[in-house]
């Protein structure tokens, strides 16, 4: 009986040994990997575009693509995944959502829509006359000595003696009034090219 005793209790030590063997760094599983690329509409690839890896709606890694626009991460336990990108100019990009297991590798590649550009342009009268090298854009002035001597009580008028430009008024003065130049970059142009 004693005999018996010793016995088990060397074997319920063994087993009490056992987890901590196979817990051990060296037999974990490897980790996954999840890689891809980030391309634009027209099939470009975008590189330094802000990549995040995200698992249940929260960030788990990041990082951003190379010059050939591909990026990659390790995923240290499997999970449902899914990838978002970033990029100047570009609309956000998520992933659809994939699982990776360990030691799986698993592609995802992202294409990126044009975003909407916002631009702010600031028109003020100054009176200040702007150097033609200072201004970006081909500019007419009328000079105010022209003004008084057409005498009209519009700047319709004014207008008129712009080369190229066509003033087109519909209805009563006070109505809708448009100008159009083949080429003008001004900011007098409000009808189409």
């Amino acid at each position: 009986m004693r005999l018996f005793l010793k016995w088990a209790i060397r074997f319920l030590a063994s087993l009490s040994v056992l987890p901590l063997f196979f817990s051990s760094p060296a037999l974990a599983n490897p980790p996954g990997s999840l890689r891809g690329e980030v391309f634009d509409p027209l099939g470009g690839v975008v590189p330094n575009a802000k990549v995040m890896l995200v698992r249940n709606g929260e960030t788990v890694g990041s990082t951003t693509t190379d010059a050939q626009g591909v990026f990659a991460f390790s995923v240290p336990e499997s999970g449902r995944y899914s990838v978002h990108a970033e990029a100047p100019g570009f609309q956000n990009e998520d992933s659809p959502t994939v699982f990776v297991s360990s030691g799986d590798s698993k592609s995802v590649n992202l294409n990126l829509r044009i975003g909407t550009v916002t631009q702010q342009v600031v028109v003020s009268a100054t009176g200040t006359e702007t150097p033609e090298s200072q201004v970006g854009a081909s500019v007419s002035v009328i000079k105010q000595s022209q003004i008084q001597d057409i005498n009209k009580p519009d700047v319709l008028e004014d207008l008129r003696i712009v080369p190229g430009v066509q003033v087109v008024q519909t209805g009563q003065r006070g109505g809708t009034t448009s100008d159009f130049h083949p080429r003008r970059t001004d900011g007098l142009q409000q009808g189409p090219d």
